[in-house]
């Protein structure tokens, strides 16, 4: 069966500060066209491969913790051949996002396409909002998202 659609899944904790920023960027990207679907996960590698499963494109969002300023935006795409010291880098869940992704190769299931975005988060405290680069940021990766998505759909 060939791919089809756009997957968007969201990795982290909505009530511990800037670990929310997945999301806080579905926000921003309003009612998405048909063939897009969202969804929040804690990034289990397992449930990761589910969600993206025959998907054209998958775009993942995440917090990021690799000591660089707060609202930073770390992008990858599957094309860059990413590792797991990417991976780890540029999200906060990167065992289970690198996880997934070493296990989705192995099995042949990995989705047509696959960007990640990640925000460098400033506090990841239980009950905090986030930080104020993180919401600015949150609404940049909405744009670069949406103007990805419309790209998509006029090539098709």
């Amino acid at each position: 069966m060939p791919a089809k659609g756009i997957a968007i899944i969201a990795l982290g904790n909505r009530f511990r500060g800037d670990d929310g920023v997945g999301v806080e960027i579905a926000k921003h990207l309003g009612q998405l066209p048909p063939g897009c679907t969202f969804t929040e996960s804690p990034g289990d590698a397992l449930a990761l491969l589910d969600l993206w499963q025959d998907s054209a494109l998958t775009i993942v969002l995440d917090a990021a913790v690799s000591g660089a300023p707060p609202g930073t935006i770390h992008h990858l795409e599957t094309g860059q051949q990413a590792t797991s010291k990417d991976l780890a880098r540029c999200s906060s869940h990167g065992f289970g996002l690198a996880e997934a992704i070493a296990l989705a190769k192995a099995l042949g299931r990995t989705p047509g396409s696959l960007t990640i975005y990640a925000v460098e988060a400033g506090n990841l405290e239980p009950g905090a909002d986030l930080s104020p680069e993180v919401a600015v940021a949150a609404k940049a990766v909405a744009r670069k998202i949406l103007s990805q998505i419309n790209s998509r759909i006029s090539a098709n």
